[in-house]
This record gives C-alpha cells, structure tokens and sequence, in this order.
C-alpha cells in the first residue's frame, strides 16, 4: 500500500551480532538486516532435531514390528500402536519445524538472521551489534517504499466538479520536477465547497 511501512521485530530475543544495513539501505525481500544469538533459538533447532531422531525410530520401528506382523510373529493391535507412535512423532516434528520457521531457522548455535519481509528503504534502524533485545523489545528496523506515496489535499471549489476517482492528476514538486498520481478517493465537497483528494 502506498506509505505502508513495515516494522521488523527480531523472531526471538538474543544478542546482535551483526547489522547488515544502514538507514537509507535499499532492501528486497529477504534481505539480511541482522544477525543475533538466541539461546531460545538454539533450544528450538536441538528440539526439531531430537524430533527428527524420534521420527527416524518410529519409523524403523513400524517397519520390524510390520515384517514381524506379516511372518505372524505379532499382533495386528501391536502394529497399530507402533503405527500410530509414528504418526504421533510425525506431526512433533512438522509442529517443531514450524516453530523453528516462525523462529528465523536458527541454527545449531542459536544463530538467526533477521530478514527484510518487503521491498523499500530502511527508514529507522534500531539495532547495534552488541545490543541484547529482551521479549518485551525486539524491533530491529522498519522499511518502506518511498516509490509510492499517497498525498491527501484539499482542492479548491472549482477543481470539485470536474475530477473523479480514476483520475490522473500532475503536480509539481518545490525543486520542479513533475509527479504524476491517480486518484483514489475523494470526499464530498465541504461547506465552502473544497474536496479533499
């Protein structure tokens, strides 16, 4: 949206290590903007990897007790429990792997790296290696798109009769150059007759 601006928060709390870019940086998605360690986030990667290793012996176990169901050495409800352990271990890990995704993807050493969600401009970094951002203030910058802005202004009575929504308008801006814009809203006339576009 025109003038929208994203603010960044880190995904967990943790100490910065690195910060990528400055104030004024242009930025596309996915851009790094920081890096911090996050003993959360370290402890969010060993749990999707002990989930991981579960799901690799529930599955080693359904295919013994699924042979030893087919050569009768056990019982249809035993491999139905081992069956289901599997499934159970299955979604663990897709819940851990989405909290690990949620959480930047950390790594092994907790390492995560905060990425710009948008095109834009950093507008206000508020970050510096060294810093620890605590649960209650975890911002690290805010981005927007100065390619596009909304201008909301008043035009005179005579202009309110002949402009619409759909309208392309031309303006001039203090240092002369020409700026072309559409019209997307407009206000009834006000009691002396002025719009608002």
């Amino acid at each position: 949206a025109p003038g929208a601006e994203a603010v960044v928060d880190a995904p967990l709390p943790g100490a910065v290590l690195r910060v990528h870019d400055g104030d004024g940086s242009r930025v596309s998605i996915g851009t790094p903007l920081v890096t911090l360690r996050s003993p959360e986030g370290a402890a969010s990667r060993a749990m999707t990897d002990a989930a991981q290793a579960t799901v690799e012996a529930a599955r080693a176990a359904e295919r013994r007790d699924r042979t030893l169901f087919e050569k009768g050495y056990v019982a249809r409800a035993r491999l139905e429990i081992t069956e289901a352990e599997t499934r159970r271990a299955e979604a663990e890990l897709l819940a851990a792997r989405a909290r690990g995704r949620a959480y930047g993807a950390p790594g092994a050493d907790g390492l995560v790296v905060v990425r710009s969600p948008v095109v834009g401009a950093v507008t206000r970094l508020t970050t510096t290696p060294g810093q620890v951002l605590h649960e209650e203030d975890q911002e690290v910058a805010a981005i927007a798109d100065a390619s596009r802005v909304e201008l909301v202004f008043e035009a005179a009575p005579a202009v309110s009769g002949r402009v619409k929504v759909g309208d392309v308008v031309n303006g001039r801006t203090a240092d002369g150059q020409t700026v072309a814009g559409v019209i997307v809203a407009l206000s009834p006339a006000n009691a002396s007759g002025a719009v608002t576009l």
